[in-house]
């Protein structure tokens, strides 16, 4: 079995209202959907890169 595509997807969402806790204030949930997609037709899906700072350098890899 051999790897044969890998997707990076990004999602963002902005909050209707901003969660806050004692030091932080979230006013947007990110996620990226990597997808991996092999020559025997298997695809897996993983989640992450939730934070705003790490999305887009994850996505320019």
């Amino acid at each position: 079995m051999k790897i044969t595509q890998i997707e990076v997807i990004p999602l963002a969402r902005k909050l209707e209202s901003p969660f806050e806790g004692g030091t932080y204030r979230i006013v947007n949930r990110n996620t990226l959907v990597t997808r991996v997609h092999t020559d025997e037709g298997f695809m897996g899906e993983a989640f992450g890169g939730d934070e705003d700072m790490t999305q887009n350098e994850i996505v320019a890899l």
